[in-house]
């Protein structure tokens, strides 16, 4: 029996119908399609068999996102195709609008990575600030609070805090631009996870 077919044009030349759901199939339906896919199936089988192989188009390439799993975030939240290392990930936090400076830490104050104007007075300044607010954290019984912004002689800077390290910011202006909170936060993490592996 031929499989059945759904017309979705419209008639006498009006426009098309596109539908977001599966139309209720009736069961000599399913099964047609359920025979079309084992069909292509066995053609696959009778290509491979026969030294047949799919070679893609010219300039074609497929993506791979097996080998790049801890990637896809941070090419995500940054818009881009590079491969990220603890470096990247700060360079790119600077970049954000409204950031002057961008420093790594370790909880104990390290130094891991540097970015923007005046990088190494702010990442100074930040590795000795650090044991100061995470002190004061505790004191005010905030140690759970992921981030933490303060006024300074120099401006505003904030802290994101996600165990083994900090992401610490230098503000260009008097707070945050939409979004760019929400990205350093993410970004956090994934620096997060790249300490630790």
């Amino acid at each position: 029996m031929p499989p059945k077919s759904w017309d979705l044009s419209a008639p006498h030349g009006g426009s098309s119908f596109a539908a977001f759901g599966a139309p209720a199939f009736e069961d000599d339906a399913v099964e047609s399609f359920e025979s079309l896919g084992s069909a292509a199936d066995e053609a696959a089988k009778s290509d491979l068999a026969h030294g047949n192989t799919f070679e893609p188009a010219a300039g074609f390439q497929a993506a791979s996102f097996s080998d790049d799993k801890e990637q896809l975030s941070l090419r995500a939240l940054f818009m881009s195709d590079e491969r990220f290392d603890s470096n990247a990930v700060v360079c790119h936090c600077e970049a954000l609008p409204g950031i002057d400076a961008c420093v790594l830490l370790s909880t104990n104050g390290k130094i891991q990575a540097s970015s923007g104007n005046g990088e190494g007075d702010f990442a100074v300044k930040a590795s000795s600030m650090l044991g100061a607010v995470i002190s004061l954290a505790e004191g005010l019984g905030l140690s759970d609070a992921e981030n933490f912004s303060m006024r300074t002689d120099k401006g505003m800077v904030s802290f994101f805090k996600a165990e083994p390290v900090y992401l610490g910011v230098q503000h260009s202006n008097k707070g945050f631009a939409p979004g760019v909170q929400e990205k350093l936060s993410l970004a956090s993490v994934e620096l997060a996870k790249m300490a630790a592996s």
